[in-house]
C-alpha cells in the first residue's frame, strides 16, 4: 500500500476492513458490541458495505439471500444501538478514571484495566452502564 501513496487514514481503513474481512459478527448485541469496541463505528458501517457488496458480486440464489439477510439484520442490530447510546468502547462508561481515582484507586495501570473490565462486562450484558452498577461492581470486585 506504501507504493499507492495512500495517506496514513486510508491506508489504516483499508488494512481493518482486510483484517476484518472474514469475521461474521452474530446478530446479536454483545457480539456485534465487541466488534464495535475492536474497530469502532466508521469500520464497521464500512465492513458492513463491503461485505454486502461482496455478497452481491459472488453470491447466488438461497446462500445470497442467507447471506444478505444476515448482513441486514446484523445492520438493524447495528442502528438500534447507535440509536439506543448504548456503550460500546471506554469513552462511553457512566465512569472514567478520575471516578476511580476519586474511589480510592492508584493511578496507573490499574485504572484502564479496571475500565475495559467494566467495558466487557457491559458488553457481556452482565453490568448496566450506569455509574452506581460500575462502582458498585469495582467495589466489591478490586477493593
Amino acid at each position: 500500500m506504501n507504493g499507492l501513496k495512500f495517506d496514513n487514514k486510508t491506508k489504516a481503513r483499508v488494512l481493518t476492513l482486510i483484517a476484518y474481512g472474514d469475521t461474521s459478527a452474530k446478530a446479536e448485541i454483545p457480539c456485534i458490541l465487541k466488534l464495535l469496541n475492536e474497530i469502532g463505528k466508521d469500520s464497521f458501517i464500512k465492513l458492513l458495505e463491503l461485505k454486502k457488496a461482496i455478497a452481491e458480486a459472488s453470491l447466488y440464489g438461497k446462500a445470497f439471500k442467507e447471506s444478505v439477510n444476515h448482513i441486514e439484520k446484523v445492520k438493524a442490530i447495528a442502528n438500534d444501538i447507535f440509536s439506543r447510546n448504548l456503550c460500546y468502547s471506554i469513552k462511553q462508561l457512566a465512569i472514567n478514571g478520575k471516578t476511580l481515582i476519586d474511589e480510592g484507586f492508584p493511578e496507573g495501570e490499574q485504572i484502564g484495566k479496571i475500565l475495559n473490565d467494566c467495558l466487557n462486562q457491559i458488553i457481556s450484558g452482565n453490568l448496566d452502564n450506569t455509574k452506581n452498577d460500575i462502582l458498585l461492581y469495582v467495589r466489591i470486585k478490586y477493593k
